[in-house]
Formats: structure tokens, sequence, C-alpha cells
């Protein structure tokens, strides 16, 4: 992944728009539009600024990494256990500003429905239901006005 597109994931993940770090940064709104289009790259002296500013660090925001790192700890069943949130952030965070309850519940509905009209166990519905969700989330990445 190019730095821009960190920047850019980074930015959004903190909820900052390109003119709110630009202002953090005193630069321009273009000048982070670069960034995020690896047409430029920030000034050294920025790049601790920009990092604390993406709340982010800057091994993550420099270095090139093919995957995620996953850390997995042995389970008292003998299994592993998975911490996704060190490898997708927003999962220890969004349950604080989600309506979890009722999207539990359009989920349930959504799984329901899938296990009794198709007569699936409920672990192949929930894996229907979740890739459903992937085939939605691509095609939406492919409207131009929802990509940002």
């Amino acid at each position: 992944m190019q730095i821009g597109e960190k920047i850019a994931r980074a930015r959004k993940a903190a909820n900052l728009t390109q003119d709110q770090l630009a202002a953090l940064l005193d630069v321009t709104r273009q000048t982070v539009s670069k960034w995020e289009s690896d047409l430029a790259l920030p000034e050294t002296a920025k790049l601790p600024r920009l990092a604390e500013a993406l709340q982010t660090d800057l091994n993550t925001l420099l270095t090139e990494s093919k995957a995620p790192s996953i850390v997995m700890q042995p389970a008292p069943d003998g299994g592993y256990n998975i911490d996704w949130t060190q490898v997708c952030p927003i999962l220890a965070t969004y349950q604080q500003e989600v309506d979890c309850a009722a999207y539990e519940e359009k989920f349930r509905v959504l799984m329901l429905e899938i296990k009794e009209r198709y007569h699936y166990s409920m672990e192949d519905a929930m894996l229907v239901a979740k890739d459903l969700m992937y085939q939605t989330y691509l095609k939406l990445q492919k409207e131009p006005d929802l990509r940002s």
C-alpha cells in the first residue's frame, strides 16, 4: 500500500476531512490531496505531527507491509484467539458509535430468513449473509460517489 492510501485511510479512520487535517498541519487542503494521491510526499519535519493527527505511528505510515501482522494467542480450549482490533482498529471503537442493537436485529432477521428459506444450518446462513455483505461492499466500491 502506498503512503498516500495509508494517509487517506488513517485520516478517514480519525474522522478528519482533508481540510481539518490540513489545518492541523498548517498546509493547504490541496497539499493533503496531493499526499493522498501520491503526487507529493509530506515534508520530513511534518511527519511526527501527521502521525499524531492521524492517531497512528510513523512506522505504520512509512513502511511497506504486504499484510497486517496477526497475533495469535493460545486459547484455553486448545485453539487460538486473534485480537482483530490490532489488525482493524475500528473493531475496538465502533460499538460506542454505532446503534449495534438495531443492526443486530436486522442481521438476525436476515440470517433466520436464509436459514429457513434454504434449509441451511445457522453457520451456513451466517456465511451466506457475510458473503452477501462482502459482495455488496465490492459493488459499492465501484460507485464513484461512495469511494471516499
